[in-house]
């Protein structure tokens, strides 16, 4: 499934809120290690990545301050959370980029 690290889950977090506090900017990559206490953009790349990898963010390619946060909650749609229904069963990539697509409006 999609379960987050406490540090994941902390990284989301501190995107998510400091994007709404920013009428849609992302915060950078700086300031998301200096909330987890790094400096290196290696681990916050990494962080990243791991979090768009669960499907919970996504970037724009070759855009700064790309990062764009998942809808949660009621704003899920009923393809997702069909798709994470299925990802709880099978567990596989395909239903990953399933839910994925469906969470981003794309399936």
């Amino acid at each position: 499934g999609l379960m987050l690290t406490a540090r994941q889950a902390e990284a989301l977090e501190f995107i998510r809120r400091e994007t709404v506090a920013r009428g849609g900017v992302c915060p950078s990559y700086v300031e998301i290690g200096a909330a987890l206490g790094t400096r290196s953009k290696g681990s916050v790349n990494r962080m990243i990545t791991a979090l768009e990898a669960r499907g919970v963010i996504r970037r724009r390619p070759f855009c700064a301050r790309s990062i764009e946060v998942a809808p949660t909650g009621d704003d899920l749609t009923a393809a997702y959370r069909a798709a994470l229904e299925e990802i709880a069963k099978t567990g596989g990539p395909r239903s990953a980029r399933i839910a994925a697509a469906a969470l981003w409006g794309a399936a």
